[in-house]
């Protein structure tokens, strides 16, 4: 037996950080409940006894959670499912409010016929899980001869024992299981899942060894620290929990699977086996693909960096002095070491950006105009400290560049997103392709970025959305590898954009990679062939695969584009076979792939099985399929990057990484606060570092934050609305989806006229209910309808239509109004000016709360200054021509020619939403709104006890919450 002066460990000072370490309890049963009641619909739920308020976590913790108690139920099930005389006990050490006993008893009721189960904490903790049992019949029936007793032992069933106990008494313990027990002829599990880390590093190792001299199996879930503290991850779980006052006190001792594994073998047990979590994750002797699939449907995933940072600095390690068979020796892969390969140099220079700045994560490098004084690249979206962003972080290699303009010079921009690519085209543009909002959102849109003209051109979309998916400059085009569909669903497809023939889908021949999100793609040149024809080869590794494994295999290929569909042919690696050296440091997932130089570069991102160190994140390739190192030399003061969600940009000098950065599990979020700017140590013509300059944001964002008029705009500018030509159902689909006014020509819409010389304007009600049933044309006027069609080219329309009302005016200009339908308003005769406003122009054209039109008179007040800081766009309407107002746009009319005849027909393109009830006019406000209207005016009336000054504050607050949400979507 081990011995320990435990009255020197119950000072004062210990005392306060016994309460602070049993108030980690709370947080972590509240994680496992949010865990429970999602995962778990079909099993009894105990957490919700030890919960009073759920909390749904977000999904990265849920899955992290969902593994710890996977990992915990393996080795209990492995244990209970041995065969045995002997009785078996578990006994849960640091067990806080977990209900493993019930789970037990509850999953597995064929394998506890002969065990018992014994719960260990500080005694003030289980005195309050002793009366949450006592007062729940759920929990207390499940147990049979319930006896309540004073002393160690708090409570005692033939089935369960609660004890009261300090684990750094070991004699206090041991009495207390020996009072209870023939212990020394059991077989006893010990679990000790993040409890006696927590505990002086001596006093856990005199645990261990205490436990080591029973028939005694140990199974030991804590935390690593597999690259020392100086990691971004490892920092911050480390401040959390200094944060808490609860310091990890083994896990420096004790930082990495092998120290756990030696830790147990110097105290005296036989045999021992130590994973970490992230490894485990990947094992088919722990989980089988379908266990990894069925997740899925739960909620939607995309986290897997975080979750493989989060797996790698937990340990899961199994000691058994039992039997050698009962300890699972988990199967590892054996790398094959090769020959010594050449290094390269690499100074960083580091330059923090100002506080809060250049905070993104997932964003993409944008090459921007320079000049001779400095070079200007960009970072594109991703996601900021709140939410995913559509504005852009200006870099420099010239602190003193010139200014830059506040917003694009564009009307339409690509918006909020992440996980997308820009490809760099040189003088062509920079192609951006895809992305997505949430998991469940792909994106298809695409978008060419001039950037001598520093403009955004809307291409052609990608053949179905897609995100987490790698491009490559071809030279003919731009080549697309799998990504993800949504968080259920992988593309199988390699594409090819060319301003030419847009996207082409590429035959795929030879040994095709499964599909993959997140992959590395690396392409090279090959030189000219005999035909003249330009190919290109490259190299595909890695990569997610659909059942949340990294695809550890390597394909080289090669592509031919001379067809009119390009063929693209793969075969497996002879550069990197499997289970090389370096095939796992190219197998990875989220990487970042540049060309520099004449060598690709492969920087950041996650493998399978274990960190990524520090050294080995980066290594570049050529063409030859030679290796290099990566030796870097920077300042000591500089901060190691997290090359997580990082975005790595090439200059013609050097290398910048900035943006970056991960939630590290629930310990709080660490982002990269600079830029690095990398250049070969042998580069005499490195610039000076780079740094951060400012952000720019849409024109629509950019307005949206000022409430004054700007001083150096006079009035606002009119912009001309496109005409266009379509040829079918389908290209007006397109249209749809722009979500912009257009006005279309050459439609077949009929003919029809009416005299009329008065001064008025008039719409058509229904004839049988005006207020009742929308207006048609073709039953209020059936003798005209015969003269009106809608053309074949609008099938959605006709398909959708809500009312069509016959719209005749004399000189009269129509009021400033947003209808909630799209419509198309068909020219029938005269020639009629209309001025249309984007949606988010509403809060300077005079809106009131709740009201869909404006008294402002738009063709008298257009130059006037206040209304500078509008987007008007102005049609002028013919005879047969049809302008597409999409929904919520502000619009007024008013003829050019005396009298206007149109039919306007109103729309459904929402699938939901709409308001409930009778809308004869389909301009009721959305559901949602008005129900967010009733509930403003609760949210009001909870605050009219208050002092006015108070209620104020606080309706002021709230407002800008409001305001900061609207302008984050």
């Amino acid at each position: 037996m081990v011995t320990l002066n435990f009255k020197a460990a119950a000072s004062a000072p210990s005392q306060i950080q016994d309460d602070a370490i049993m108030g980690t309890n709370n947080s972590s049963i509240v994680s496992k409940r949010s865990v429970e009641r999602l995962y778990f619909p079909d099993e009894p739920h105990f957490f919700r006894y030890f919960v009073k308020k759920p909390q749904r976590r977000s999904p990265l913790i849920n899955r992290g959670y969902w593994l710890r108690m996977r990992c915990i139920d393996h080795v209990v099930r492995k244990f209970l499912e041995k065969p045995s005389k002997s009785r078996k006990i578990v006994v849960n050490l640091g067990c806080g409010y977990d209900p493993l006993p019930w789970q037990c008893l509850s999953r597995y009721p064929g394998l506890c016929d002969n065990v018992s189960f014994v719960d260990i904490d500080y005694k003030e903790l289980m005195l309050k899980k002793r009366d949450t049992v006592n007062r729940t019949p759920e929990l207390k029936e499940v147990f049979t001869n319930v006896e309540i007793l004073e002393g160690d032992v708090l409570l005692r069933s033939d089935q369960y024992l609660q004890i009261g106990c300090d684990l750094r008494d070991l004699g206090a313990l041991d009495r207390a299981l020996a009072s209870s027990f023939d212990f020394k002829n059991s077989e006893i599990l010990f679990v000790a899942e993040v409890s006696i880390t927590y505990m002086d590093a001596n006093y856990a190792d005199d645990l261990i060894e205490w436990a080591s001299k029973l028939q005694a199996r140990f199974c030991l879930l804590e935390q690593l620290l597999p690259e020392g503290i100086s990691h971004p991850f490892a920092r911050t779980m480390m401040a959390h929990f200094q944060k808490l006052k609860t310091p990890l006190k083994a896990v420096e001792k004790y930082p990495t699977t092998s120290a756990q594994q030696q830790r147990f073998d110097a105290r005296g047990w036989q045999h021992v086996s130590a994973r970490n979590l992230w490894e485990l994750w990947g094992s088919p002797d722990f989980l089988s693909s379908r266990d990894r699939l069925a997740l899925d449907p739960v909620e939607a995933f995309d986290e897997y960096e975080e979750l493989a940072l989060f797996g790698c600095h937990y340990v899961l390690l199994v000691a058994d002095n039992i039997n050698s068979a009962s300890v699972e020796q988990l199967p590892r892969t054996e790398i094959k070491l090769g020959a010594p390969v050449p290094s390269i140099g690499m100074e960083i220079q580091y330059s923090e950006s100002p506080k809060g700045c250049g905070y993104r994560r997932f964003a993409a490098g944008l090459p921007l105009r320079s000049d001779r004084t400095s070079v200007r690249i960009g970072n594109l979206g991703g996601v900021g400290l709140e939410t995913r962003s559509d504005s852009c972080d200006i870099y420099a290699d010239n602190l003193q560049v010139g200014p830059h303009p506040e917003a694009w010079n564009s009307q339409s921009c690509p918006s909020k997103r992440q996980c997308h690519t820009i490809t760099d085209l040189g003088d062509a543009g920079s192609l951006l392709c895809g992305g997505r909002t949430s998991p469940d959102n792909a994106l298809k849109d695409c978008w060419l970025y001039h950037k001598w003209v520093d403009t955004w051109e809307r291409v052609d979309d990608l053949p179905s959305p897609l995100y987490r998916h790698q491009a490559v400059d071809v030279g003919h085009g731009v080549l697309i590898s799998t990504g993800r569909v949504s968080f259920r669903a992988i593309s199988s497809d390699y594409l090819i954009w060319s301003r030419r023939f847009g996207w082409r889908e590429c035959n795929l021949h030879g040994d095709v990679p499964p599909p993959t999100f997140g992959a590395t793609l690396l392409a090279f040149d090959t030189g000219i062939a005999s035909d003249t024809s330009t190919l290109k080869c490259g190299i595909v590794a890695g990569g997610m695969l659909a059942d949340a494994v990294i695809e550890r295999g390597i394909w080289e290929w090669e592509l031919d584009h001379k067809a009119q569909h390009p063929n693209l042919r793969f075969r497996r690696s002879s550069l990197f076979p499997d289970n090389s050296e370096h095939q796992q440091y190219l197998a990875r997932f989220g990487a970042n792939v540049v060309n520099y130089k004449n060598k690709t570069y492969v920087l950041g991102g996650v493998i399978q099985d274990k960190l990524l160190g520090v050294s080995d994140e980066i290594c570049a390739i050529d063409a030859q399929g030679s290796f290099h190192d990566i030796r870097r030399t920077q300042d000591d003061q500089a901060p190691i990057p997290l090359l997580v969600g990082a975005t790595i940009i090439v200059t013609d000098n050097n290398l910048l990484i900035t943006g970056g950065g991960a939630t590290c599990f629930s310990f709080g979020t660490f982002w990269n606060k600079g830029c690095y700017t990398l250049s070969p140590s042998s580069n005499s013509n490195s610039s000076d570092a780079f740094g951060f300059i400012k952000t720019i944001a849409p024109q629509s964002q950019v307005i949206g934050t000022h409430t004054s008029v700007p001083t150096n705009h006079t009035s606002a500018k009119l912009t001309t609305i496109h005409r266009v030509r379509i040829m079918s159902p389908v290209d007006f689909d397109q249209i749809l989806q722009t979500a912009a006014p257009v006005i279309l020509e050459g439609l077949d819409i009929g003919c029809c006229t009416k005299n009329n010389q008065g001064k008025l304007y008039l719409r058509s009600l229904s004839v049988q209910s005006p207020t009742d049933t929308p207006s048609d044309l073709s039953k209020d006027y059936p003798t005209l309808s015969a003269d009106f069609n809608i053309p074949n080219e609008l099938e959605y329309v006709k398909n959708n239509s809500h009312s069509a009302p016959l719209r005749i005016s004399g000189p009269v200009t129509m009021w400033l109004h947003y209808d909630v339908m799209a419509n198309v308003l068909c020219q029938i005769r005269g020639q009629k000016r209309l001025i249309l406003f984007p949606p988010h122009d509403i809060m300077h054209l005079g809106f009131e709360p709740g009201a869909s039109s404006s008294s402002i008179n738009v063709f008298e007040r257009l130059q006037d200054p206040s209304l500078s800081v509008t987007h008007p766009y102005e049609a002028i309407l013919e005879p047969g021509d049809v302008l597409f107002i999409p929904s919520l746009w502000l619009h007024t009319a008013n003829p050019e020619t005396g009298v206007s005849v149109a039919v306007n027909v109103f729309f459904r393109d929402l699938k939901t939403g709409y308001g409930v009830g009778r809308d004869v006019y389909g301009n009721r406000d959305l559901q949602p709104y008005e129900k967010g209207r009733q509930d403003i005016k609760k949210i009001i009336k909870a605050f009219d006890k208050l002092p006015k000054s108070i209620q104020n504050f606080y309706l002021q607050r709230l407002a800008a919450e409001f305001q900061q949400k609207s302008l984050d979507i």
